[in-house]
């Protein structure tokens, strides 16, 4: 078990080091160097930069409540081993809730983004990859992400809420950093994939 917790954490820290250079190298190539064009279909995608800035901004404040609105005083019993006996129940609850309305507001954008895909297939009559905008990849991808490596393995971890919260924190940790490090890697991939094959499509008579 011992050994279990230990891979999981570094191989958690080893991966979320990863997601960082490789986050900070996407920021570089889209703002700096401009190795990745601007594009007005990739409007999407330049605006969740200004959601990480809002994720950060709500970090702080998750921290006012629970110290500021709730009160929560760091007093962590010996034998604690979940995360729900280590905040009181208004934080706890305060952010059972705050998940729930996250997981659906994913839920319920990655629904009409595939009934948006559904109804574009229908009336386009082509194959689907071929009115595929970057955008609409990227929304996809981190939808099958968050869904994957988020959603799920909570999912099944409050299936079995017999399970061992000290073995399987970790490993919910590690699937969410190695889901984000997937997500942030296949962006990478396609707008550096379109760069390189977009001076192809232009004429040499032109």
């Amino acid at each position: 078990m011992l050994l279990v917790k230990t891979a999981s954490l570094v191989l958690t820290i080893i991966f979320s080091q990863s997601l960082c250079c490789t986050m900070i190298y996407l920021l570089y190539a889209v703002f700096c160097s401009k190795r990745i064009a601007f594009r007005p279909s990739l409007s999407i995608f330049y605006c969740r930069f200004i959601i990480d800035v809002f994720l950060t901004l709500s970090a702080a404040f998750n921290q006012y409540v629970l110290f500021g609105y709730c009160g929560n005083s760091i007093d962590v019993p010996l034998e604690c081993d979940d995360f729900k006996c280590t905040v009181n129940s208004c934080y706890y609850n305060y952010y059972l809730t705050q998940e729930q309305i996250v997981h659906f507001v994913i839920g319920a954008m990655t629904v009409i983004l595939c009934a948006r895909l559904f109804i574009m297939y229908l009336t386009a009559k082509s194959e689907v990859t071929k009115f595929l905008s970057q955008a609409t990849r990227v929304a996809l991808l981190d939808s099958l992400t968050i869904f994957t490596f988020f959603i799920l393995p909570s999912f099944a971890y409050a299936q079995f809420p017999a399970t061992d919260f000290e073995i399987f924190g970790p490993l919910l940790a590690l699937f969410k950093r190695v889901g984000a490090l997937i997500e942030a890697v296949f962006i990478c991939r396609i707008f550096l994939r379109e760069k390189n094959t977009a001076p192809n499509t232009i004429s040499p008579m032109s």
